[in-house]
């Protein structure tokens, strides 16, 4: 598993071009990879664009209570 700033690093695609591979604007994929969370129709393209390296579940963060409900 791959963050979206690792993956874009590793595979040389920049903020802009991978923003067309998705279907947004640039500044979207800045705000993914300073914290923004993308609906789940976006993680899901995210996940395609990327081949499964940025899966759509990575951008869930569990929390303590879930954890402990686990």
């Amino acid at each position: 598993m791959s963050s979206l700033s690792t993956y874009r690093a590793e595979n040389g695609v920049s903020q802009r071009s991978f923003a067309k591979m998705i279907g947004v604007d640039q500044s979207i994929v800045s705000r993914l990879e300073n914290g923004m969370v993308p609906s789940l129709t976006l993680a899901a393209r995210i996940e395609r664009a990327t081949s499964g390296k940025v899966p759509a579940l990575s951008w869930i963060k569990e929390d303590a209570a879930e954890r402990g409900a686990a």
